[in-house]
């Protein structure tokens, strides 16, 4: 149930250190007559700069943003396009009414997106209580709604590349409409799935309640000891007696 953890950063930072390792050679070579803590420097900035290129070249190829790269779970395909709303947001300077009423869509949609997460997580916790196959069947539930917000959130997405590369104010209200349909309908899948939760934390959970009426009695009893009214005491050894 839990993400696993992204090894993307890894094999970037790898990469950089086995292409630092000849240029440190060259350094040491040349640099001969330097000191130790000068050279241990160099080839620190030299691995640094390395990374950091070979994290930008990577961005600029995949069109994974940096964030992503960085995260230290593995980010599903709902999430980065978390991280491409984020962007967009970003990079508008816009101000007009209807790129307002946009920005609070999207603003929405990237709401929606962590607390399908946030959810998720309580779900897989609950899951974990359950025994038997039945847990089995309703795990494939959480997938089935993460896959239903992807394919609401690719739409949305879609629909704003329609008007990105010639952002008119008409473009952007004639399809405002479409946008926040979809994002009422992810409200919605949200809303069946905290039903989902509801049900499967009844079914996780004790039938009967803790019975706490004795920590209450024993409670009670130790205030009027400390106020020196200590005859609830013999009350209390009887009734537990």
């Amino acid at each position: 149930m839990k993400n696993k953890r992204n090894l993307t950063l890894y094999g970037l930072v790898i990469l950089a250190g086995v292409l630092t390792i000849p240029i440190a050679f060259i350094i040491l070579k040349n640099l001969s007559n330097s000191s130790n803590v000068f050279k241990a420097l160099f080839i620190t900035a030299v691995f640094v700069v390395l990374a950091a290129a070979i994290m930008l070249i990577y961005r600029l190829v995949f069109d994974v943003p940096i964030d992503v790269i960085t995260q230290d779970k593995e980010v599903t395909k709902l999430g980065r396009k978390k991280y491409w709303f984020a962007a967009y947001i970003r990079k508008q300077r816009f101000s007009s009414s209807y790129m307002k009423r946009l920005y609070r869509s999207i603003n929405k949609n990237i709401e929606q997106i962590e607390s399908f997460y946030r959810r998720k997580d309580v779900f897989s916790s609950l899951l974990e209580e359950l025994q038997g196959e039945q847990s089995g069947a309703i795990a494939d539930m959480a997938a089935l709604v993460e896959n239903s917000l992807d394919f609401n959130t690719d739409k949305i997405i879609d629909r704003i590349k329609i008007f990105d590369d010639k952002l008119q104010v008409f473009l952007v209200e004639q399809n405002l409409e479409y946008i926040e349909e979809y994002i009422n309908k992810n409200d919605q899948v949200l809303m069946e799935f905290e039903k989902l939760i509801t049900e499967v934390s009844g079914m996780s959970g004790s039938e009967s309640e803790v019975d706490i009426s004795k920590l209450t009695d024993i409670i009670t009893a130790m205030q009027n000891l400390r106020r020196n009214e200590d005859s609830q005491l013999e009350d209390l050894k009887k009734k537990y007696q």
